[in-house]
């Protein structure tokens, strides 16, 4: 998931991330929470190996919305305000309950959320 200024810290014994949305000027969101921060318990940590180095990702969980599907996911946070996607959904989340076709987009309408604008107003 594409964020910046990703902190950790530790709560009640566990250890946690802050961190805020890495939002573009496009992005339809509710104003007001544009630059919220978010806090979430740390998961997991993954170790990600590529050409620059190695690095170590904090996993968390959020609740996504994905069609008439809604379920909790798990999410490495990092800046990919340099890449095309801001998210990537993985492959646990899919198995055994979507079929790909890479040649289809937007497929479900965009939902609606509390305090936002209506779907059909969204880029």
């Amino acid at each position: 998931m594409n964020c910046k200024d990703v902190t950790r810290f530790e709560r009640d014994g566990e250890n946690w991330v802050r961190f805020k949305l890495a939002l573009n000027d496009n992005d339809v969101v509710i104003e007001d929470k544009r630059d919220d921060w978010i806090e979430a318990p740390v998961e997991r940590r993954v170790r990600i190996v590529q050409a620059s180095g190695e690095d170590s990702r904090p996993v968390i969980s959020l609740l996504m919305t994905l069609g008439p599907i809604r379920e909790n996911v798990e999410f490495t946070l990092n800046d990919r305000s340099h890449l095309n996607y801001p998210v990537l959904i993985g492959r646990r989340f899919l198995l055994d309950i979507a079929l790909i076709d890479v040649a289809a987009t937007y497929l479900h309408p965009r939902p609606e959320f509390p305090g936002g604008e209506p779907a059909e107003a969204a880029a």
